[in-house]
């Protein structure tokens, strides 16, 4: 029984049912209900002052995903919910089945857990860290092994929970654990590799040393670990794994610090970001990651809104194009070019570099994530469905990943169906306006105009500049029937790229300027952004402009964009 049953409300929806669904799931995975006491009196006390508990403190094996579905469904109150039990499902849909299975049998793929730092100086710890990092790189540039990503793997750090139950979860066929105890300019490093089927150790190795080996050791062990899974390196991969693109470890710390404040797209993580690259060149020169991060920094400054010209996209245009020439094999030219193509608007050309750039290294979460955008906006829905797969297999606990995976619903009308899974990217990353904008833009497609609105004043605080803020706060009052303030908030917004024109579009029909909203929507289209089905059918915030003859005409060169983009193969 809900609250709002036990109080006596008449008017209660779909959320209660939701509620006793959620209490009836939580029983049947730990054998008990979510509130117990000696008396129903007691039971009712509990259930009123105090939050559902977490089903993993009783079921620890239980998915991450289903946890949070079935926190929510128990939510004390009822707009908290989910809208209708199809949504509580597909919160759990490939999640729970009845448990998460196994890799398949022929599956390489590893999860590293972050080595246990066994000295006692605090220091160790980031060095045990940047250990787990540069084995994870080395690993990713095997191709027959899908190794998971750095983001994923650190969220792991001091984990109780068994081997077996995170393979399950992650869908990984083996798990590397290990240990570093530094004294001084000692060294020693332990290492196993442990089949999570069957719980055993398949390698483990002992490593003894100085500090002026730690290259060389975490070479030895990504080596042993590609014998032990039974793999034979390329010339190509033999190759790679000797290279080392950054080779101070702590400036190699300070590339991945950076790369993830660049991830949370506002003003003062990029400043963070560059500033980080910039202490990291003065203690490794200028070699090409860190070159092309310090680009990437520039290209994102623009997206995000933070400056309003583009001279930082023709700064990393150079950039990029001198990475071509001097590191053909790198991905780190072809992943910039690409980033700069989704600004500029020429998205297949973009969706041509991010797959040169894939080629050169399979598991770049980043390239993955742009592709996966730039075939959205292209309106190959099967395609942009396919990327999503494929980062969960790289990076399965990282909120970006999540953001991408919630997203696709919303392009085939089903909006509500993917906001669990934008939910639970907020949830492990609450700072990032981009995943908060996802999340008020989904609910005020799903018709939750009030959880859009909280979502929308959070961004207005967050990421006032951020060109998707104005954005959600017009649809917001928009919907609310609010037009003039609608137009008021869109007065000085700046126009970028095609998606940016795209989603404002939306905003300024909402808000009833059908002109502006068409000029744009068309702008978007020739520039790239052209997501057929969802314009001409699935989009809401479009339903007063379908039927005019301009909007019509802008659905059918949609169309045959979408169908020109589909049948040239560009897509993956």
């Amino acid at each position: 029984m809900s609250p709002e049953q036990a109080t006596g409300e008449r008017e209660l929806t779909a959320a209660s049912d939701v509620y006793g669904l959620g209490a009836i799931l939580f029983e049947l995975l730990t054998g008990e209900p979510p509130f117990t006491g000696p008396t129903a009196h007691a039971i009712l006390v509990k259930r009123f002052t105090t939050e559902a508990p977490d089903l993993r403190t009783r079921r620890p094996d239980a998915p991450v995903a289903c946890a949070a579905a079935v926190a929510r469904a128990l939510a004390s109150e009822p707009d908290q919910r989910f809208p209708t039990a199809a949504a509580f499902a597909a919160a759990l849909v490939g999640e729970v089945s009845p448990m998460p299975v196994a890799a398949p049998a022929d599956d390489r793929s590893v999860v590293v857990l972050p080595f246990c730092n066994q000295g006692t100086n605090p220091e160790d710890e980031q060095f045990s860290d940047g250990l787990t990092e540069e084995i994870i790189t080395d690993l990713a540039r095997v191709k027959a092994i899908r190794v998971l990503s750095r983001t994923s793997s650190m969220q792991l750090k001091d984990t109780t929970r068994s081997i077996p139950a995170l393979g399950r979860e992650l869908r990984v066929s083996h798990a590397l654990s290990g240990s570093v105890r530094r004294a001084g300019t000692s060294l020693r490093i332990t290492a196993e590799l442990i089949e999570v089927a069957t719980d055993t150790p398949v390698w483990a190795e002992r490593f003894s040393g100085t500090m002026d080996d730690i290259f060389d050791v975490q070479e030895r062990v990504a080596r042993e670990i590609v014998a032990a899974l039974g793999v034979t390196l390329s010339a190509e991969e033999d190759h790679r794994l000797a290279q080392r693109p950054i080779q101070d470890r702590r400036a190699f710390e300070l590339y991945l610090r950076a790369r993830q404040e660049i991830r949370r797209y506002d003003g003062p993580s990029i400043e963070r970001a560059e500033e980080l690259v910039r202490q990291a060149i003065a203690i490794e020169g200028e070699v090409p990651p860190l070159r092309a991060l310090l680009a990437w920094a520039k290209v994102i400054r623009v997206r995000a809104g933070v400056v309003t010209d583009t001279r930082g996209l023709d700064e990393a245009t150079a950039v990029a194009e001198a990475l071509i020439r001097e590191v053909p094999d790198a991905p780190y030219g072809h992943a910039l070019m690409g980033y700069i193509g989704h600004e500029r608007g020429t998205i297949p050309k973009a969706i041509g570099h991010l797959r040169d750039a894939l080629e050169r290294d399979p598991d770049d979460v980043d390239a993955i994530i742009y592709l996966a955008i730039g075939v959205m906006g292209c309106g190959d829905t099967a395609a942009s469905a396919r990327m999503a797969e494929r980062l969960k297999a790289v990076d399965p606990l990282a909120p970006m990943t999540w953001m991408l995976v919630g997203a696709v619903p919303w392009w085939v009308g089903r909006p509500a169906d993917g906001i669990p899974d934008l939910e639970r990217a907020l949830s492990i990353d609450a700072g990032n306006p981009m995943i908060r904008w996802t999340v008020g833009y989904a609910r005020a497609m799903a018709g939750d105009v009030a959880g859009a609105a909280r979502e929308a004043a959070v961004l207005a605080e967050q990421a006032p500049t951020m060109p998707y803020t104005p954005q959600l706060l017009a649809i917001v009052q928009g919907l609310q029937g609010r037009h003039e303030e609608a137009q008021a908030i869109l007065r000085d917004v700046t126009l970028l790229d095609a998606h940016q024109l795209f989603h404002l579009s939306e905003a300024f029909a909402v808000a009833g300027d059908t002109e502006r909203a068409l000029a744009l929507l068309e702008e978007a289209v020739d520039t790239g952004f052209h997501p057929a089905g969802f314009i001409a059918e699935h989009c809401p915030f479009f339903e007063s402009l379908r039927g005019t003859p301009r909007f019509e005409a802008i659905a059918e060169k949609a169309q045959r964009l979408t169908r020109e983009f589909v049948a040239s193969g560009v897509a993956p």
